[in-house]
C-alpha cells in the first residue's frame, strides 16, 4: 500500500500524527518551544511527497520503522529558517520496541539549506540538541553489530552544512545523486559503504569524509570542485575506489 504525504507549499501538514515515544529521539526538542509540524513514518510501508515541504519542526521527517520506502517524486525539503539546527530526513537508531531500523529506501528528492540533509543516526547523536548520547548502553552496542542497511538513490542535497551523514550503519548505500554546494558532502562513520554514480561538487569542506570504515567501494563518482580534499579516508580500510573522476 502507498500513503501519500500531502503538505502545502509553506506549512507542511502533519499526517501520521503519533507523537514520538520510547525511541532515540526526544520530540520534540525539550530546549525550545515546539513550533511546527513533523511528519513522522511509524509503520512500514511506501511513502510518497504529493508536494514540496519547508518544515518550521527541526525535522521535516523522521523515520522510526524498518522497511520504509519514502519517494520524493522529484519534490524538495527544506526549512522555514536557516542556521537552526535542522535535519531533513532523520533516520532513528531504533524503533517504539526497541528493535534496530533496516531496510530504508530514500529516494527522487531534492533537500536544500539544512544543518544536515538526511541523517541516519548512531550511537551518539547528542550534536542535536534533542538527540541522544547512547554510548553506554549495551543494548545499543548490540544493535550497532546487527546488519543495519540504508538507500538512497536520486536525491540532490545542496547548500546544507553537511550533505549526507551515516554513523554506525552497517551497510549505507548513496546510488546516482548530486551532493553539491554544502560544507561537507558526505559524512560517513562506520560500516561498509557503497557509494555509485554521484556527482560530488563544489563543497567547500571535503567531498567524501570515511572514518573507521571497512571495506566498501566508491566508484563512477564524478567528485570535483571540493576546496577540502575529493576523497578523505581516516582509519578507513579496505575501500575500493575506483572508475571515478577526481578533480579538487
Amino acid at each position: 500500500m502507498i500513503r501519500t504525504i500531502v503538505c502545502a507549499a509553506l506549512c507542511m501538514t502533519l499526517v501520521f500524527l503519533s507523537p514520538v515515544h520510547g525511541v532515540s529521539l526526544a520530540f520534540p526538542p525539550e530546549s525550545k518551544t515546539y513550533t511546527g509540524d513533523y511528519v513522522l513514518i511509524d509503520e512500514p510501508g511506501r511513502y510518497t511527497l504529493e508536494n514540496n515541504i519547508t518544515h518550521a519542526y527541526p525535522v521535516g521527517i523522521i523515520i522510526t520503522s524498518s522497511s520504509v520506502i519514502l519517494d520524493g517524486q522529484g519534490h524538495s525539503i527544506r526549512p522555514a529558517k536557516t542556521n537552526d539546527p535542522s535535519v531533513g530526513i532523520w533516520v532513528a537508531l531504533f524503533d517504539s520496541e526497541g528493535k534496530a531500523i533496516t531496510g530504508v529506501r530514500i529516494q527522487n528528492l531534492t533537500i536544500q539549506d539544512e544543518v544536515t540533509g538526511i541523517y541516519l543516526e548512531g550511537s551518539d547523536s547528542s550534536e542535536f540538541p534533542w538527540g541522544k548520547d547512547h554510548l553506554s548502553d549495551p543494548s545499543v552496542s548490540d544493535m550497532l553489530t546487527s546488519d543495519r542497511d540504508c538507500t538512497v538513490s536520486d536525491v540532490t542535497i545542496t547548500g546544507s552544512r553537511i550533505g549526507f551523514s551515516s554513523k554506525n550503519l552497517k551497510k549505507p548505500v548513496l546510488l546516482s545523486s548530486r551532493i553539491t554546494g554544502n560544507e561537507k558532502g558526505i559524512f560517513i562513520s562506520g560500516g561498509t559503504p557503497e557509494i555509485r554514480d554521484l556527482v560530488i561538487a563544489e563543497n567547500t569542506g571535503s567531498g567524501i569524509y570515511l572514518e573507521k570504515t571497512e571495506g566498501g567501494m566508491i566508484t563512477g563518482c564524478r567528485i570535483e570542485g571540493n576546496r577540502g580534499p575529493g576523497i578523505l579516508l581516516d582509519h578507513a580500510s579496505g575501500i575500493q575506489i575506483w572508475n571515478n573522476i577526481l578533480d579538487n
